[in-house]
Formats: structure tokens, C-alpha cells, sequence
């Protein structure tokens, strides 16, 4: 797990807490003890705007969601088509 000197929003005690309970076998933390410290010490936590309530309570009859308007179509271009072109590259 890589712990660099980032924006402490993103340096919590959560991420942290996350990254050892999902190790399965072996977990090496790289970062300075300072980070580390600074991320055991920071509870804060903010709200998350995820909009998960709001689509369980509206789910349909069926049980499943539509897809999002902003998800691509099935036949627009994938995002590394999209890149392929704009670098040059053909079929990626």
C-alpha cells in the first residue's frame, strides 16, 4: 500500500484501515512514518455523495436500475479507442 505526502483529505485512518483489512496475504506499507502517523491521528471523515439512497429507494418493479445517462452507449466508442485516435494509434 503506498502512503505518499498527498492532501490529508485523502490521508485517513479510514483509507488506512482499508488498505490492511484487505490484504490477504502480505501488506507493505510504503510512506514515511509521518504519513502514517498523520493518517492513524485523522478521523475526519466527510460525507459522501453517492447517490446510492436515492436509487435503492427508486428502484424499479424489476429490481434492476437503468443505466445512467452518462454511461456510454454499447455503440459509442470505448475510452482507449477515443485515446488510440487521438494519439495516432490505430485499433487499439
Amino acid at each position: 500500500m503506498v502512503a505518499p505526502p498527498t492532501a490529508p483529505m485523502l490521508l485517513t485512518r479510514n483509507l488506512l484501515y482499508t488498505g490492511i483489512t484487505r490484504a490477504k496475504k502480505l501488506l507493505i506499507i510504503v510512506g514515511s512514518d509521518k504519513v502514517i502517523g498523520y493518517m492513524i491521528q485523522n478521523v475526519d471523515s466527510k460525507k459522501r455523495n453517492t447517490g446510492l439512497e436515492f436509487k435503492l429507494r427508486n428502484l424499479p418493479q424489476n429490481g434492476h436500475l437503468s443505466p445512467s445517462p452518462l454511461s456510454p452507449s454499447p455503440l459509442s466508442p470505448s475510452p482507449l479507442t477515443v485515446f488510440g485516435r487521438l494519439r495516432g494509434v490505430n485499433n487499439c
